[in-house]
């Protein structure tokens, strides 16, 4: 096996291989040393990253270097030629993975390319520990033996034997995250329903651990009411779109960033409507333009928002559209009166009404943490492409007014 330190060295820093066991298969190492060696220099460019990105990625969890994985290897050195020169093209590697495969892959199978790849994947996302979350040593700590029993599991083995399931099943890939010794200790053989909610006392950043491991929400359901199939289940699905994202499958914002992109479209569309509306009627375009009823129900929660700390007076049009949700904005935009305004930027009243329909059940699920049906999330993922592209119109259009102009 090639030992090229370059290539060692990017394969635990970019891909998460914390030990040579861990990586997927020894033809990624021999790859990407044949890339160094060619390329003569210390590092790739960014370009020339992103493709050895999804290749590594596409290869592992594609099991592309399996069966036949040797004759792939000499013809592979030809397409790492065409890279390093400049065609960087998505490498062609089909990735088939499913629910069901990952759901039946077992941390007890060393060997398993699509089980060390789980294991680089999460590495990657500088897991912390669940108690306090601070970084998990994943080199030279206190985390081994992932094949351990006892060790490891978010369902307890012991746990899952007492509640009538096998021994086999209580391996699965997704039942794994990292746990360091001293949590392994505290967890033991308790239903997760019970650790989480210490977990929880103890550790107001809970959420934040959680999403570093990949792991549903602790008061999602199926942690709840310790419900093992279930878990399996969402943690699969999570699993697999991290998977599909680190591939170039799909470009879904992870549930970290969904927030801001969420906030960031939120506040251009109602810059949008501000300066659309204020150009045509000036500040009293709150009264001319606005249907009673919205107006009616955000000066509510303005009311609400007063009895709060922090509280700012405004009578600011501009401040009235925080206080309004994502359907009034359709309603503000499709109103006759206004439509003129908009055309230039939505074109169609149907995608204004469909698309922010869609966004609105998204936002909702993302930000009060609701469990979301495939369904509402792609319909948010397609509404937040739109929103994106006709927005981007929206910058070249003029500065908000501010207070002095009002």
């Amino acid at each position: 096996r090639p030992r090229h330190p370059l290539a060692i060295d990017t394969l635990r820093k970019a891909f998460g291989v914390t030990a040579s066991a861990y990586l997927p298969y020894d033809a990624l190492l021999t790859l990407l040393a044949y890339a160094f060696a060619k390329q003569r220099e210390r590092s790739l460019s960014a370009e020339q990253m992103e493709w050895v990105s999804q290749w590594f990625w596409r290869a592992s969890f594609g099991l592309y270097y399996g069966a036949g994985g040797a004759t792939r290897i000499g013809r592979d050195r030809e397409t790492f030629d065409r890279m390093l020169s400049g065609d960087t093209t998505p490498p062609e590697i089909p990735v088939n993975l499913t629910v069901g495969r990952l759901v039946g892959t077992k941390m007890t199978r060393p060997r398993s390319a699509i089980r060390n790849a789980i294991l680089c994947l999460l590495a990657t996302r500088n897991p912390t520990h669940l108690l306090n979350n601070t970084p998990l040593n994943l080199v030279d700590g206190s985390i081994s033996d992932f094949t351990s029993a006892e060790k490891h599991h978010i369902f307890p083995s012991a746990f899952l034997r007492d509640q009538g399931q096998d021994e086999a099943t209580a391996h699965a890939v997704p039942n794994f995250c990292y746990l360091p010794s001293d949590l392994n200790k505290l967890i033991s053989n308790r239903s997760p329903s019970a650790y989480f909610s210490e977990l929880r006392a103890k550790n107001p950043g809970l959420d934040t651990s959680s999403l570093t491991q990949l792991l549903p929400l602790p008061e999602e359901d199926c942690i709840q009411n310790d419900d093992y199939i279930e878990f399996l289940q969402q943690r699969a699905e999570i699993l697999l779109e991290e998977i599909h994202r680190m591939c170039g499958i799909t470009t879904t914002p992870r549930p970290e960033q969904r927030n801001v992109i969420i906030e960031s479209l939120e506040k251009r569309l109602r810059e949008l409507i501000h300066i659309q509306l204020y150009a045509r009627n000036g500040r009293d375009y709150w009264k001319r333009t606005i249907p009673e009823d919205i107006r009616v129900q955000v000066q509510e929660r303005m009311n609400t928002a007063a009895d709060k700390p922090g509280w700012v007076e405004s009578d600011s049009p501009r401040t009235r559209l925080d206080y309004m949700n994502v359907m009034d904005y359709a309603t503000v935009i499709c109103n006759r009166g206004n439509w003129d305004a908009f055309v230039p930027f939505f074109r169609r009243k149907e995608d204004v009404q469909n698309h922010l329909k869609n966004f609105s059940e998204y936002r909702n699920s993302v930000m009060h943490s609701r469990s979301m049906t495939e369904y509402v999330r792609l319909g948010g993922e397609r509404a937040i492409i739109w929103m994106e592209s006709l927005l981007a119109e929206e910058d070249n259009v003029a500065d908000s007014p501010g207070e002095e102009d009002e």
